[in-house]
């Protein structure tokens, strides 16, 4: 088995980064770390800016910014801007810093889904997996993603990953616990009671992100015996907070900043008197870096008489610097606002005083002067050292002061200068998509059913299509392996890519790639002897290595399925071509089309025009969401090739053009699943 693993590995590259965060009980008790306020020359606060205008004029400077801190004026030393996500290090680097002013870039983000249901009714499921899975599908490739439900459990750790179809999996677990008509759902009476037993014997133990066990009705703070007890509504509410509390508490040892989306059926209407202040929540966050949006869900009720009270969750986004929206009917456009605010950030430096590092809160407010833009920010000032954020712009040492260009010039050059910027962005999301995007799609495996038709000849294949890397290689090579021609098996489809990836040694098995390869491309029909007739061959253009043989524009924006697009139009300028006349082995020069999620850098559709003296190939592939895996997965590809006949070649009269087309569609899409450290299965 250990040769196995070793052939496997470099062929399948499934990309899964976990970092698991242990989650520790808040106690009052336990001593805080003391910080010399010697080590805090200054203190930095991130904070956002939103602006009414989509594309502001202008990044703010120390200038634009006023902050107290208990009330007391503080000078802002500096700002850097930074920007996040896909394309962070491109944004941040096509900007010139100066007027007290650095730009910096977190590529890749961390981002924890919780959803409370401790109020949600069963039934009411489908708009909160609906607005997450909006979410993640609205974040990087590379971003971090944790998913939790609340209440939490007491002993699995919650892990930050880049696997997308177990976010997904921890999203299709949601269950409300509020049955119709009031009460909680008998199994999670059980469950409840279990957890509450465990806690009890080893009080040490730490919530998690366990979906399938609750927490007990744990108190926030001590209780007066006189008082009556609390409703269980109340009490389910409670240990919500009490678990959302420890869970912000649990992620400070995870470094840089962190989003925490919490959706929320709201609280009974007496929970907010019986449950901690808000600050102590707020508080935890503000010490985690973590900023909160929170989303509420209209149609959950305590029951037929008494509407959810949402306002302590509207409050603690508002404390943490981030903000709260009920869901509407359509849960993706609601998610989608909180977009732009998880794009970029602002790190104020600020002067900093001894008192900042006595362990307290201190209340803190940030504003701006400038028109046109509203802050969000932290309640308060939590002292620390600075972000590590890849600085991408520092002030240029001694730099000449230059004439200022007349006003039309400028207004000229600055048009242009955004344009190219824009175009920078767009290639450096498309190439960092791209990069991620085949780590993740070489662990799946689709059925490919492509129909070719030529004059009166007409051929249908079923094949499996998949992603490799050779060894020591960076390039990614798509796959087709026939196992079906014209409804007639040409081989053992179960067995075919166990033997192939599994029962060969490195070497043997890519040499068996091309093999493959060349055999399956023998069952294409036409004039045109190929192997580029694969769906992902585009990404080849779009990567970050080939870019530079490119010449790339803009070519505007729009919409399509759903999202805003880009489209980015390419033409191939540099010799060999990436592509070669298979009769002659000359050059053949691409161009085509990308259209990309403006957000993410996804390809939404790609086109592929060859153009030689006797040949014309044009490629179209539309993608689609796939909601399992989480990525947009090839859903068809046509192909049309006009040919010239070999007689024609130098005289191109008289005879007319042979043309060739395909129309291939996609299904069934798995992932190879991993049994054991030794086993990999492949399903069918």
């Amino acid at each position: 088995m250990a040769r196995t693993r070793a052939a496997l590995s470099p062929l399948l590259a499934i990309l899964c980064l976990a970092v698991a965060v242990p989650v520790k009980p808040f106690r009052p008790q336990d001593p805080q770390p003391a910080t010399r306020a010697s080590s805090l020359p200054a203190a930095f606060i991130d904070v956002v800016v939103a602006s009414r205008d989509p594309r502001p004029a202008g990044i703010l400077g120390p200038q634009d910014f006023t902050v107290t801190v208990d009330g007391r004026p503080r000078s802002v030393l500096a700002v850097r801007h930074v920007s996040r996500g896909p394309g962070a290090a491109s944004a941040a680097g096509a900007r010139q810093a100066g007027g007290g002013v650095t730009f910096g870039a977190e590529p890749a983000r961390t981002v924890l889904v919780a959803i409370d249901q401790s109020m949600l009714r069963r039934g009411d499921e489908r708009s909160v997996i609906q607005a997450a899975g909006a979410l993640l599908d609205r974040l990087g490739l590379d971003d971090r993603v944790a998913i939790v439900r609340l209440p939490l459990t007491s002993t699995t750790p919650i892990a930050f990953t880049t696997d997308r179809p177990g976010a997904r999996d921890g999203l299709r677990a949601v269950a409300g616990q509020i049955v119709p008509g009031g009460g909680v759902a008998a199994d999670e009476k059980t469950k409840a009671a279990n957890a509450e037993r465990t806690v009890a014997g080893d009080p040490d133990r730490a919530a998690a992100g366990d979906p399938d066990r609750a927490n007990p009705p744990e108190q926030l703070v001590p209780r007066d015996p006189a008082m009556p007890l609390p409703s269980p509504e109340v009490e389910r509410a409670g240990a919500t907070l009490a678990g959302l509390e420890n869970l912000l508490k649990g992620l400070q040892p995870l470094p840089g900043r962190k989003t925490v989306v919490l959706f929320s059926a709201g609280l009974p209407p007496t929970a907010s008197a019986q449950t901690s202040p808000i600050d102590a929540l707020a508080g935890a966050a503000v010490a985690s870096r973590a900023v909160l949006y929170t989303f509420g869900l209209r149609a959950a009720q305590v029951d037929d008489r008494q509407a959810a009270d949402f306002s302590l969750v509207e409050a603690l986004a508002k404390r943490t610097g981030g903000a709260f929206a009920m869901l509407e009917r359509d849960a993706t456009r609601t998610v989608e606002r909180i977009v732009p605010d998880l794009s970029t950030c602002y790190v104020l430096r600020v002067e900093a005083l001894p008192a900042d590092a006595d362990g307290r809160p201190h209340a803190l407010r940030v504003a701006t002067s400038k028109a046109g833009f509203t802050v969000r920010a932290p309640a308060f000032l939590v002292a620390r050292s600075d972000l590590e954020d890849e600085i991408t712009s520092e002030p240029p040492v001694d730099a000449p002061i230059a004439p200022a260009p007349p006003a039309a010039e400028t207004r000229r050059d600055s048009r242009a200068a955004a344009r190219d910027a824009d175009l920078q962005l767009a290639l450096s999301r498309l190439g960092e998509y791209v990069e991620a995007y085949q780590r993740e799609f070489s662990a799946v495996v689709a059925e490919e059913s492509y129909l070719q038709t030529e004059g009166v000849l007409q051929r249908r294949l079923r094949s499996d299509f998949l992603l490799v890397r050779p060894e020591n290689s960076d390039a990614w090579v798509s796959f087709r392996d026939v196992f079906e021609v014209d409804g007639t098996p040409v081989r053992d489809r179960d067995e075919r890519l166990k033997r192939l990836f599994l029962d060969n040694p490195m070497a043997e098995a890519i040499l068996r790639v091309q093999a493959v390869q060349d055999e399956s491309a023998r069952f294409n029909i036409g004039h045109v002897s190929r192997n580029v007739n694969v769906p992902l061959f585009a990404l080849k253009v779009a990567r970050i290595g080939n870019q530079a043989r490119f010449r790339f524009t803009l070519g505007g924006s729009g919409q399509s399925q759903g999202v805003a697009t880009w489209r980015i139009e390419y033409e191939e300028r540099i010799r060999p071509t990436l592509v070669k006349n298979p009769r002659t082995g000359a050059d053949v020069p691409l161009k085509g089309s990308f259209l990309v999620d403006a957000v993410t850098g996804a390809i939404v559709e790609s086109r592929v025009e060859a153009n030689d003296v006797d040949l014309t190939g044009r490629f179209v592939v539309r993608f689609r969401r796939d909601p399992v895996l989480g990525l947009w997965v090839p859903g068809e590809m046509t192909e049309i090739y006009e040919i010239l006949p070999a007689a024609t070649y130098s005289a191109l009269v008289s005879r007319a053009a042979v043309t060739m087309q395909g129309r291939a569609t996609y299904s069934n899409f798995r992932r190879f699943q991993v049994k054991t450290e030794e086993k990999i299965t492949i399903p069918k």
